[in-house]
């Protein structure tokens, strides 16, 4: 009987069985109306699936299986390394994506309010999502804005002047000598430029900028006791600190003391950084609000 006649008698019907080849694959064939056959791999088992027309023999599709071995074994490592990568994606707590989805949205609209006027244009308002291949888009006809919640996770810039920024404002207010607040700033500084200027931003990078803004605030402390001693007396006495308290910390105050603390603040700034590194791990990758190299 010929292809087509042998299409005709079943009609509409489907009949399925599993063939092998070799052991290696199985083959779940499911003979159809239809005049090509098409080959598919399953994600979930790794399960050939071949929609073949009625009449085709076994051996046939064998044949045509095994001429596609090539495309075969390369879709099942695609799917293989798919399958690795998402097992390896960490699953985000619902709080904290509710709080991703908040804080992106605040920002988003402070964003949108300032180039709207800029730009000439008006959106319609705006969605957050979770996208895999892009980080936005806008329907050009209803001016829809769509956005990727990932961008809750883009690395912020200036960190470290920011948190020595708040620190020296700290000092200034409860009274600390100038040099001190100043030290700050500038390792903030420094700290972010050396950061920044990486092609990415990495754990080792920031546990490294970390112990060398903990030696500059160290640095900051002592120097000023040791090179700037009468600005430095003379601040002192203004904040009524007993002449002996002075007059003791100038006595123990030398370059190798100030040599050592420094380097104290070095090794306790990459102690502190193992310490957060591990917290970050524990609690904020596995939750997936944050992602590092």
């Amino acid at each position: 009987m010929k292809l087509e006649n042998m299409n005709n008698a079943y009609a509409n019907k489907k009949c399925t069985n599993n063939i092998y080849i070799n052991n290696r694959y199985t083959i779940e064939v499911t003979r159809k109306r239809i005049k090509n056959m098409y080959l598919r791999v399953k994600d979930t088992d790794g399960t050939l699936s071949v929609s073949a027309p009625y009449g085709m023999s076994d051996t046939e599709i064998r044949k045509f299986v095994e001429s596609k071995s090539d495309w075969i074994e390369q879709t099942m490592q695609e799917m293989l390394v798919a399958r690795q990568l998402k097992e390896q994606e960490p699953v985000m707590a619902p709080f904290m994506e509710r709080e991703m989805r908040l804080r992106l949205k605040m920002q988003l609209q402070r964003f949108i309010d300032k180039w709207e006027p800029v730009m000439g244009v008006k959106s319609a308002g705006f969605t957050i999502k979770k996208m895999k291949t892009r980080w936005g888009s806008c329907n050009v006809k209803s001016h829809h804005l769509n956005f990727n919640l990932l961008l809750a996770k883009v690395p912020k810039k200036g960190v470290f002047t920011i948190c020595a920024a708040i620190q020296a404002i700290l000092f200034l207010l409860v009274g600390a000598f100038w040099f001190i607040p100043i030290g700050l700033i500038i390792g903030g500084v420094i700290c972010d430029f050396l950061v920044m200027s990486r092609n990415e931003i990495t754990m080792k990078s920031m546990m490294a900028a970390y112990a060398l803004f903990s030696a500059i605030f160290a640095f900051s402390a002592i120097c000023p006791i040791k090179f700037l001693q009468s600005a430095f007396v003379g601040a002192m006495e203004k904040n009524n600190i007993a002449p002996e308290y002075i007059q003791g910390m100038l006595s123990i105050t030398s370059v190798t003391m100030l040599v050592v603390i420094v380097a104290a603040g070095l090794v306790g700034g990459l102690i502190g950084g193992f310490i957060g590194q591990k917290a970050l791990k524990k609690h904020f990758i596995k939750a997936g609000l944050v992602s590092v190299k």
